[in-house]
């Protein structure tokens, strides 16, 4: 099918993240909404919907991950994908949060409408770090431990996108009383894991609680001392982080301290220090099953007796 842009047409299509013939006629073939939301014109997509215009029109993962990832090409086995992801997700991912709010004080519900995954448009700002929007949906209620097909929840996404500003949002969102909750206290370790102070920081400032083991046995703790990541060290021990006997692949926090020494540098030397310093108490988590056979095992593996 033969397509041409008109001059004015031209200019327009270099501000929404597509290429090729075919995917201009298929712009072209949206409605006046989806482009203005295509092309990231606020004021105009502002404009048709205080006008009326159909806040129920879908689009395909296509346009969403192009939207969010313009330099990715995307290919399809089977043909085209369904249409079934809402205008909502499509706003959240062009960063337009006065859309975002227009729609939900039109239909306050079009908000909290899922993708086909079950993620709400809150997880796509937080993969995002779309600050502003996940101010609008929070808001509008929509809750940051949402759990969809993949079980990931708005609060995961953000801790393993590093996204520091709304991992901020999201704990402010929660109520104090869900901290403890797996959902939540997992991220504390996630930050630690991945090496992201920032977002580790506004976790424990919050109030979450530092010392959740993982299914694999680690801590945010354990994880920092194995990185040689003094301002992390101190971090979780100014926030409560319990030293214990508790072993991690075999070692407890002493050894991994200790056999960091061979590195010779003053943080692993001070790292030691605090780990020998640092009160010994128990951390009131329960350490998961998988943990406990862990250790029982290399228990068995030494010759010890379990």
């Amino acid at each position: 099918m033969a397509f041409t842009l008109r001059a004015e047409e031209a200019n327009t299509a270099e501000r929404w993240p597509w290429y090729g013939e075919w995917e201009q006629a298929r712009f072209a073939a949206f409605s006046p909404l989806v482009q203005s939301l295509l092309k990231r014109d606020e004021a105009d997509a502002i404009r048709l919907i205080e006008n009326g215009a159909k806040l129920d029109d879908r689009v395909t993962e296509n346009e969403i991950r192009r939207m969010a990832e313009p330099h990715v090409k995307i290919a399809y086995v089977g043909g085209e994908p369904k249409a079934d992801y809402p205008l909502v997700i499509l706003a959240t991912v062009a960063d337009l949060p006065r859309v975002v709010a227009a729609i939900g004080e039109r239909m306050p519900a079009a908000l909290a409408v899922s993708d086909p995954r079950g993620s709400t448009a809150l997880t796509w700002a937080a993969a995002s770090g779309h600050t502003e929007v996940a101010k609008v949906l929070l808001a509008h209620g929509l809750d940051p431990l949402h759990i969809d097909n993949d079980n990931y929840t708005p609060l995961s996404m953000a801790v393993y996108k590093k996204k520091a500003e709304v991992v901020r949002l999201l704990i402010a969102a929660i109520s104090p009383e869900r901290y403890r909750q797996v959902e939540v206290a997992e991220r504390v370790w996630v930050a630690s894991y991945l090496s992201d102070t920032d977002t580790l920081r506004e976790l424990l400032e919050a109030g979450v609680p530092p010392n959740y083991i993982s299914p694999q046995g680690n801590t945010a703790l354990i994880s920092a001392v194995l990185d040689m990541n003094l301002e992390r060290v101190q971090l979780l021990l100014n926030h409560g982080a319990t030293v214990d006997m508790h072993r991690y692949r075999g070692r407890n926090i002493f050894d991994i301290a200790e056999a960091n020494l061979t590195k010779g540098t003053e943080d692993t030397k001070e790292i030691y220090r605090l780990i020998q310093a640092a009160p010994r108490t128990a951390s009131g988590w329960e350490k998961p099953a998988e943990a406990q056979q862990m250790e029982i095992f290399l228990k068995i593996i030494e010759g010890k007796n379990p």
